[in-house]
């Protein structure tokens, strides 16, 4: 029984910080224009297609709902070192995946700012909504990819990695 809570409950806890229902607009919306953050570190075309390349294989996993492979895609930034999540670690981002199953993941904008601090978002979509029905059926989670050795990967924007110390980004 204590297994089962001391899993249940940060599982449960990192899903709430995770996750922030908002309701879709019915009719088209001009797109948001992104926060634009000057870059402290030099970035090129080739870096952004190389995060782009690493998000869309990780939605692709997504939408076929195979998320211990989309769990595998992501890694753990320890201070300065990029490690693959531990088994806990890759447990408790499954169970947030799969409490959240959607019927559609989308790519989001891409902020790039340092090394540590950069950031791509991307919505669940929960069901489709019928005319009318103004309930909210997404929910947005945000990644930090990180660059390494010129290497990128991606990271959760949460508490079990340090790229979530002190960003400059604001959303």
């Amino acid at each position: 029984m204590k297994k089962i809570l001391l899993i249940s409950v940060p599982a449960v806890a990192l899903l709430l910080c995770l996750v922030g229902c908002k309701p879709s607009k019915q009719a088209p919306v001009e797109e948001e224009t992104p926060t634009i953050l000057q870059p402290k570190s030099e970035y090129t075309r080739e870096d952004t297609v190389q995060v782009r390349e690493l998000v869309d294989n990780l939605l692709t996993e997504l939408n076929a709902h195979q998320f211990d492979k989309a769990v595998s895609m992501l890694s753990f930034l320890n201070y300065d070192s990029i490690v693959p999540l531990s088994k806990e670690q890759a447990q408790r981002q499954k169970q947030v995946f799969t409490a959240v199953k959607g019927i559609r993941y989308e790519a989001g904008d891409l902020i790039f700012h340092e090394e540590k601090d950069n950031q791509v978002k991307f919505r669940v979509i929960l069901f489709e909504r019928e005319p009318g029905d103004d309930r909210p059926n997404e929910v947005s989670f945000a990644l930090r990819p990180v660059r390494r050795n010129g290497v990128w990967y991606l990271t959760m924007a949460d508490d079990m990695t340090s790229t979530n110390g002190k960003s400059e980004i604001k959303n």
